[in-house]
């Protein structure tokens, strides 16, 4: 996998100065795998609301387990993570998600 606080650490960031992101939403595109889904990770872990955006919602629902195991590795709050399928090449899958996400948010 990608370790993204090696990856930063050169442009002076480091994983362990993240601010605490309670009451924060974030929407990580291609968080299914790679760098999306290390993204979504740090930041669930940092406690952000996570939307999950991948193109196949099973692979979706695979990064939010990873995620969940990585809290409870870390014996942390569960994480809050949202997996809802996007294919930015579709129009009418952006429209879907936005809807979606539109509809998650106001609940």
């Amino acid at each position: 996998g990608i370790n993204l606080g090696t990856l930063l650490q050169p442009a002076g960031f480091s994983l362990d100065r993240m601010p605490d992101l309670s009451g924060r939403t974030a929407v990580v595109t291609g968080a299914s795998s790679g760098l999306g889904l290390e993204v979504a990770k740090q930041l669930a872990l940092a406690n952000a609301t996570v939307v999950l955006a991948c193109r196949n919602l099973s692979r979706c629902e695979r990064a939010q387990s990873l995620i969940a195991e990585a809290a409870a590795r870390r014996a942390s709050a569960p994480a809050s993570t949202l997996p809802l399928a996007l294919d930015l090449e579709s129009l009418q899958s952006v429209a879907a998600f936005a809807a979606a996400l539109e509809a998650e948010l106001q609940r």
